[in-house]
């Protein structure tokens, strides 16, 4: 029942659209044969007055030379000749394409080639007044032109033209009055056209507007219970037309939401308690992640740090090589002699650095051997006299007698008190001292490393050891230093038995106090 409606509705509805297609069709025709005819007549009323223009130009210009008595052409003429032939190509082009497409349009041709014979016949009269004027006789040259201005292009051509002009104008204003007439007919029939197709539209919604809110009103009620998550919800209709079978429909496709919700249910309860595994395996590679990232970025400074040290030392002893004036080769000889040297030893900070990866590792047991302190100390000195040179800097060293043996790597000892010694320089005053001490206790070396430079302030003396720290005045005066320097000192140490303690007082300097283990050599 529902769909004889639906069809009797549509079909109206279609019949109205239909008529209404047809009827704006016929009128489209009509509105595009009266704008095509006022194109025409507005084209060919610009043809014609430019035709008329540029021949008056041409007139002008032959009569201005025949009354000045110039024999020879001018070129204004040959371009007013030029301009007037172009405009008359254009005219009858577009005669001869509006006649192909309205035959009513011949007698069009007939004026245009009466134009043309006109100029062409006038040309001709031109010529033969210019030649009468070349053979002197310039009286009978007057009459003749009298003659044409007058009777010719007064009498005939002007006439010719101006009725020309104005059977076009009159044509254009014909076409417009007509095509706004049937624009003002086409306003009124789509008012109509509209009013009809609101009442179709009107009638056909009221008549389907009550079927359906007869017959929908319990599949939206069980819609919205669906919606509401009510997959239990079941419509009672036992009618057998088209909302009959939707409401069986939906009755199947409610009972097949409820069975998917109860296996979405079981699998989302699977499902949480294997992300809720992952989760904790992701979590634990995390942390593994960010501490072997860790370990790397600290790896690298240390690298940075350690390679830094021989390159600075190299850089100086080449400086003073250059500076030197004197022409004995000894002095480059030892400079060189120290260059090979540091260098051998960035080749085994490289070499120690690629096998253990971090100073932290313990050292090799084929890495410790007896190392003289005392040898160890005076070669530290002689690179930081090197380095204090710039500030005018005393590198002092205070010493027992005789070799004090530990058990170490000498690589990593020297290393870590160049670190000390390369801070008591560097942050020392212009012209100030820095004393390397080294005294006996029993069973211990003791390496006191002093400086009369910035020192550290109390608040800072049990951060100083802290990775990556710098402190206050440390900042000020050495922006770029990465505050590793101590940390990778006091891991040495660690990693060699021994220890470092800060005895600083602020303004006055800063002393730092390095204890290793006697070796079994120095012990006896």
């Amino acid at each position: 029942m529902f769909r004889f409606w639906l069809l009797l509705v549509t079909g109206i509805t279609l019949f109205a659209v239909m008529l209404l297609s047809v009827t704006l069709f016929l009128g489209a025709r009509e509105v595009a044969a009266d704008f095509q005819a006022y194109r025409v007549a507005q084209t060919a009323y610009d043809r014609y007055e430019q035709v008329a223009h540029e021949a008056y130009r041409y007139f002008k210009a032959r009569i201005e030379r025949i009354a000045t008595g110039q024999a020879l052409e001018s070129q204004e003429i040959a371009i007013s000749q030029e301009r007037l032939s172009e405009s008359m190509t254009r005219l009858r082009q577009m005669a001869i394409m509006h006649a192909d497409q309205d035959k009513s349009l011949y007698d069009e041709l007939e004026r245009v080639a009466g134009v043309t014979s006109f100029l062409e016949e006038s040309q001709f009269r031109f010529d033969e007044i210019e030649h009468r004027l070349a053979m002197h006789q310039s009286d009978v040259a007057k009459k003749a032109l009298s003659q044409l201005s007058l009777e010719e292009i007064d009498g005939k051509f002007q006439p010719l033209m101006d009725g020309s002009i104005h059977r076009q104008h009159l044509k254009a204003l014909e076409a417009q009055s007509s095509l706004e007439d049937l624009m003002a007919r086409f306003k009124w029939f789509s008012v109509v056209a509209g009013l009809i197709a609101a009442m179709i539209s009107l009638v056909g919604g009221v008549l389907l507007s009550h079927r359906l809110q007869v017959s929908i009103g319990g599949l939206m009620a069980g819609t919205r219970a669906i919606a509401n998550g009510h997959l239990d919800t079941r419509i009672q209709n036992q009618r057998r037309d088209e909302f009959g079978i939707l409401a069986a429909n939906f009755n199947q496709m409610a009972t097949t939401l409820e069975l998917q919700r109860d296996a979405l249910h079981d699998r989302q309860n699977e499902l949480e308690v294997r992300v809720f595994e992952r989760t904790e395996e992701l979590q634990t590679l995390n942390k593994d992640l960010r501490r072997m990232d860790e370990e790397r970025r600290r790896f690298l400074a240390d690298v940075s740090h350690e390679l830094r040290t021989p390159i600075t030392v190299i850089r100086g002893e080449a400086e003073i090589a250059l500076r030197a004036e004197a022409q004995d080769p000894a002095p480059y000889q030892f400079t060189l002699r120290r260059i090979v040297e540091l260098s051998v030893q960035l080749g085994a900070y490289v070499s120690d650095l690629l096998l253990r990866a971090r100073a932290e590792e313990p050292a090799r047991e084929s890495d410790l051997h007896p190392v003289d302190i005392i040898h160890l100390a005076d070669v530290i000195v002689q690179d930081l006299k090197i380095l204090g040179r710039e500030q005018a800097l005393e590198v002092r060293l205070s010493k027992p007698h005789g070799p004090l043996w530990v058990m170490g790597d000498a690589i990593r000892l020297r290393e870590a008190l160049f670190i000390l010694g390369d801070n008591a320089c560097r942050y020392s005053y212009p012209q100030g001292i820095v004393t390397i001490h080294l005294e006996v206790t029993p069973g211990w070396i003791s390496i006191d490393v002093m400086d009369e430079g910035i020192g550290i302030p109390i608040d800072e003396a049990t951060l100083i050891f802290e990775r990556s720290f710098r402190g206050t005045l440390a900042r000020q005066r050495s922006p770029d230093g990465l505050g590793l320097g101590l940390t990778m000192v006091k891991s040495i140490l660690e990693i060699h038995g021994g220890r470092i303690e800060l005895i600083t007082m602020a303004a006055q300097g800063t002393t730092f106090r390095v204890h290793l283990p006697m070796g079994e050599d120095a012990a006896s």
